[in-house]
């Protein structure tokens, strides 16, 4: 009998020891698989603002366009002052067209690391998808766009005869016309406080 008692105890002492061996060997996994995707979300973190700072780079530059369309419309032709007009054009306005990058490495690493199911926000994810997919790369779209429409504009106007004229006002009819800029600068406000949003929910997501 006594035997047999201490044949069980010992057996319940391998058992529970096993039981104790597994549940840490999980536990460091977990910790280490969450460690991991704490590590690629930082690094999505650091591309956003790397993004944010890029957007602020093209906000300056839309805004100069805008500055201009804005003198345009806000006064009469005659009353347009020919020294202003020089010096929006010092300011790199109304001839200037350029195209919006941004880096999406990270978060393709992101993807298909196989990490996204350790993420207690659920509904991040998506939103970061959205932020990338619609929302920076609809930006990119947008300025290739209005830069497409601005250059065959600029090439029009170079090919003019009213380029000659001592009353010439440069992109006049651009600008006055369509106010493709300010719209176009309105979107990338729109997307950096967007950016910025999802930035806060990762460093919530970062020290939970």
């Amino acid at each position: 009998m006594k035997k047999v008692v201490r044949y069980i105890r010992d057996f319940s002492i391998v058992v529970a020891g096993i039981a104790v061996t597994l549940y840490l060997n999980d536990w460091v996994a977990n910790r280490n698989e969450t460690k991991e995707m704490k590590g690629y979300l930082n690094a999505v973190k650091l591309e956003l603002e790397n993004n944010i700072e890029q957007i602020d780079r093209h906000i300056e530059r839309l805004k100069k366009s805008v500055d201009y369309a804005n003198y345009l419309n806000l006064h009469d032709k005659k009353s347009l002052n020919t020294d202003t007009i020089k010096s929006y054009n010092c300011a790199g306005g109304y001839y200037d067209a350029s195209y919006f990058y941004y880096a999406k490495e990270a978060f393709e690493m992101f993807k298909i690391s196989g990490n996204l199911r350790l993420m207690k926000d659920r509904y991040l994810f998506l939103a970061l998808w959205s932020v990338y997919d619609s929302g920076l790369g609809g930006l990119k779209d947008a300025v290739e766009n209005l830069t497409r429409i601005k250059m065959d504009e600029i090439i029009k106007e170079r090919l003019s005869p009213k380029i000659t004229t001592k009353d010439f006002i440069p992109m006049y009819d651009y600008y006055t016309r369509l106010p493709l800029e300010s719209m176009v600068l309105q979107s990338f406000k729109n997307m950096r406080e967007n950016i910025l949003d999802k930035i806060d929910r990762i460093d919530v997501e970062l020290n939970n």
